[in-house]
């Protein structure tokens, strides 16, 4: 095995609130190709269109997720679920969830900035409506590789990036679910950012497109390398994309631009 390399698939869904037709786009995107770990975006089995409506939760032990687990080792395929609406307890969290070939499932990682918004053109999103906070963060250490865990929002709060760079990690995970506007505005920008300043690979599997005419979503799901240029970009389709990320990458680029996050304070 070469721990110098990990090749990834990146799948961007056009999800919906129906569970049956998203577990169908899922499994067509795991029998295209080869790659040793399957990223999906936010969202990825389940996405709430009826604001009146209570959002479904899901448990780990949910005939859904099973369904999916017996999936990864029908395939083969380690599957990293960009977010689920986790139940826990009575609370439900927006959560990243890795589901290995070998079936077992982990929560690896809960959103800790929700988003709440209010858009100009009246638009309005409370995720807290529905979700819980995250209260930690999250390092998934896949194959000899650190990989910083985020969903969506995150993505506009640095210092969150700021840990994840002074752990040194290779690269990070950024599903989501942007809306237009925002996407259209910020999205690249901002995913090229987090490479460059920390040196490392970005990847970020989207929703995209019109879901069911009540929600469209940016698409664009993006791998950026550690010098912040793009290696992969999609338009607003289902779809996957394969890329193999390299560690000495990584290294050669924080040789040429040498830094000291220890002398970050937060």
């Amino acid at each position: 095995m070469d721990l110098n390399s990990l090749r990834l698939a990146l799948c961007q869904l056009q999800s919906t609130d129906d569970f049956s037709l998203n577990f169908k786009t899922l499994s067509n995107l795991l029998c295209q190709g080869e790659a040793e770990l399957y990223c999906f975006p936010e969202n990825s089995i389940y996405m709430k269109l009826n604001n009146s409506e209570k959002i479904k939760g899901f448990e780990l032990d949910s005939n859904e997720i099973r369904k999916i687990s017996h999936l990864a080792q029908e395939s083969g395929k380690d599957i990293l679920l960009g977010s689920i609406p986790l139940l826990e307890k009575s609370k439900v969290s927006n959560a990243t969830v890795l589901i290995s070939q070998k079936g077992a499932v982990d929560v690896v990682y809960r959103k800790l900035h929700l988003f709440d918004i209010d858009l100009d053109d009246g638009t309005s999103f409370r995720e807290s409506n529905d979700f819980d906070p995250g209260k930690e963060l999250g390092i998934l250490e896949y194959k000899d590789w650190k990989i910083g865990l985020s969903i969506c929002f995150d993505l506009r709060f640095p210092e969150l990036y700021v840990h994840y760079y002074k752990q040194n990690v290779d690269a990070l995970f950024i599903p989501a679910a942007f809306t237009v506007p925002t996407g259209k505005a910020h999205w690249s920008l901002l995913l090229r950012a987090r490479a460059i300043e920390g040196q490392c690979y970005v990847v970020a599997p989207a929703q995209g497109g019109s879901h069911r005419g009540l929600r469209e979503t940016w698409g664009h799901s993006m791998i950026v390398g550690p010098w912040g240029e793009v290696l992969a970009e999609m338009e607003s389709r289902p779809g996957v994309q394969f890329v193999e990320l390299k560690k000495s990458e990584v290294e050669r680029v924080r040789k040429q631009v040498p830094r000291n996050v220890s002398t970050f304070i937060l």
